[in-house]
C-alpha cells in the first residue's frame, strides 16, 4: 500500500512507516556502492579452490582503504592511496588470474573465476570513480590534483632555521620603525662575525 506524505511516497507495511532516502542524499554514495561491488565480487571470487592467499590479502586492503575513504569524507589521502591501491590492484588481477585461471569444469571454479573477472574488468570505472573523487576532495582541502605523487605538497620553500639570519637594517632615519624625527639616535650593534 502506498501513501503520499509530503513531497516523499511512503510505504506502509505491517504498520511501520518507510520514507524512501533518494542515493542523492546518502553521504559519499559513489564511494558506497562501489565497496559493496567490490566486496560481494571479491566474495564470490575468493570460493574457488583456483584463488590463491594473495587475491583475498589485497582486495582486503584494497576495501579498508575504501572504508578509510568513506569514513573521513574531508580528507585527500585515503583517496589518494585508493587510486594509487586500485592501479596496483588491476595490474595484480590480470597477474594473478594469467597464473592462476582454473583448467577445470566444475561450474563453481567456473563461477568463482568469472566473478573475479568482473572485478577486474569493473577496475578502471571504480579507479575513475575514485580519482574523480580524489579531485574533489583535493580542491576543497586547497591543495589540488598535483599533489598525487606528493609533489606540490609544500607552497612555501624550505626555510632553514639554523641558518644565521642576515636582517636588512633601515639606514635613513625617517624609515625606521618607531623613530621620530628629533630622538636620540640609536643604532644597532654590528653583526657578530668570527
Amino acid at each position: 500500500m502506498t501513501a503520499v506524505y509530503g513531497d516523499s511516497p511512503v510505504y506502509v507495511s505491517m504498520n511501520l512507516y518507510i520514507t524512501m532516502v533518494g542515493l542523492s542524499s546518502v553521504q559519499n554514495a559513489p564511494l558506497k556502492v562501489v565497496f559493496v561491488i567490490h566486496f560481494v565480487l571479491t566474495a564470490w571470487g575468493i570460493q574457488g579452490e583456483w584463488c590463491p592467499k594473495s587475491y583475498l590479502f589485497y582486495n582486503s586492503m584494497f576495501l579498508a582503504i575504501l572504508l578509510w575513504g568513506i569514513y573521513q569524507k574531508d580528507s585527500e589521502e585515503p583517496m589518494q592511496l585508493a587510486v594509487v591501491l586500485s592501479a596496483c590492484c588491476m595490474f595484480l588481477d590480470v597477474v594473478l588470474l594469467s597464473i592462476y585461471f582454473p583448467n577445470t569444469t566444475y561450474s563453481s571454479e567456473r563461477f568463482s573465476v568469472g566473478m573475479a573477472i568482473l572485478n577486474l574488468v569493473i577496475r578502471p570505472v571504480t579507479f575513475l570513480v575514485f580519482y574523480r573523487t580524489y579531485a574533489d576532495r583535493a580542491e576543497a582541502v586547497g591543495t589540488g590534483i598535483s599533489n598525487l605523487f606528493g609533489r606540490g605538497h609544500r607552497s612555501q620553500p624550505y626555510e632553514d632555521i639554523d641558518s644565521l639570519v642576515h636582517q636588512r637594517v633601515p639606514h635613513d632615519e625617517a624609515s625606521r620603525p618607531g623613530h621620530s624625527p628629533g630622538a636620540p639616535d640609536t643604532k644597532m650593534p654590528p653583526p657578530y662575525h668570527n
